[in-house]
């Protein structure tokens, strides 16, 4: 298992950002050799377009269009969405990293030994298990 946390510059919409860290993940888990993946998220619309067997269109539709070409790499990869109370220590890492001009890695640790208030995460039980996004979505 392996997190990884780095600068994205210039992008205001938060959808944006999150389809840009998939793609950034998706990267990072090419690079560690990982053949079957799951990704979670918690941005609805972007998991929803990553889910769709059609060519995006949308304003994110060129980063979610190369996560796609990037899937063909592993035996196989899901896309999961999980609520933004579960994934409180991926936006702790974002916050702890703001500002910074580097990336940082974490192997076979998590980032939350760096930070301080991601025990809230332990505290939240059951719900951290990621749910599968319903095809109503």
């Amino acid at each position: 298992m392996g997190s990884c946390a780095y600068p994205v510059k210039n992008v205001r919409d938060l959808t944006t950002v999150e389809a840009y860290a998939c793609l950034k993940g998706v990267v990072f888990l090419e690079e560690m050799g990982f053949g079957e993946v799951i990704v979670e998220g918690d941005s609805i619309t972007a998991i929803k377009r990553l889910r769709s067997p059609e060519n995006d269109r949308s304003l994110i539709g060129v980063i979610i269009n190369k996560i796609k070409e990037k899937t063909r790499i592993f035996r196989s990869i899901e896309f999961r969405y999980i609520s933004l109370g579960a994934n409180e220590v991926a936006h702790a890492v974002a916050a702890w990293r703001r500002g910074c001009n580097s990336s940082t890695f974490w192997m076979e640790e998590t980032p939350s030994e760096d930070l301080r208030g991601t025990q809230r995460l332990e505290e939240l039980g059951e719900e951290n298990d990621p749910r599968i996004l319903s095809e109503e979505y």
